[in-house]
């Protein structure tokens, strides 16, 4: 199962092999045209297991711009909080000015999950000491329970990413591995359209 918020190249590399003799004018007009049918301002796309369940997606978030996709992982067992749970990974594509590195990514999502959060609760942010562009987070609900996540920052070519994995203490070590070989392996970030286009021209 995938998620693509950049198809429309791949329909045009589609396009491109299917009518050689056309122009490159009738091509990058195919192009053109058919950017209006789909969002491609995020440039990212991601392959995950039939076993994980999709939460919810937004493509294009006007008001914030932004994109989001979530899904749920397979319930495991915590001998610590002596339930099944249910851990999530989630992506946020970001198109905005003033998220222009990975440290002011780092430090505007540390401010929007402080106030998402309710009145007493606690949220410490730490780098990875092994990745510097990974963040570690430790939350504490006033209700006492526990949340520890682990999140990803990318920058690429205007656009800020946060691949989150979303777990408990007890369930954090259960599914990290997992975690780990999707944000390596099964996400795909894209060059913009103009240099997509540039470097499209440059191999023809």
């Amino acid at each position: 199962m995938s998620f693509d918020c950049y198809y429309i190249f791949f329909k045009a590399r589609i396009y491109k092999a299917n009518n050689s003799n056309h122009s490159l004018f009738n091509f990058y007009k195919y192009i053109f045209f058919n950017l209006r049918k789909v969002v491609w301002i995020f440039r990212f796309s991601a392959t995950v297991p039939d076993s994980w369940r999709l939460y919810g997606q937004l493509v294009n978030d006007t008001i914030h711009r932004r994109a989001i996709v979530d899904w749920g992982l397979p319930p495991v067992y915590s001998e610590l909080e002596k339930v099944e749970i249910e851990n999530s990974v989630s992506i946020i594509a970001y198109k905005r000015k003033e998220i222009n590195s990975v440290e002011i990514l780092s430090q505007f999502e540390f401010e929007r999950y402080m106030l998402n959060s309710n009145k007493g609760d606690e949220i410490v942010m730490e780098v990875d000491p092994v990745n510097q562009d990974a963040r570690l987070f430790h939350i504490t609900k006033t209700t006492g329970v526990k949340f520890q996540a682990k999140l990803y920052l990318v920058f690429k070519d205007g656009i800020a990413y946060v691949v989150t994995f979303m777990a408990t203490p007890g369930t954090y070590g259960k599914n990290l591995n997992a975690f780990e070989e999707f944000q390596v392996r099964n996400i795909s970030y894209y060059l913009s359209l103009s240099l997509w286009c540039l470097k499209l021209k440059q191999d023809v």
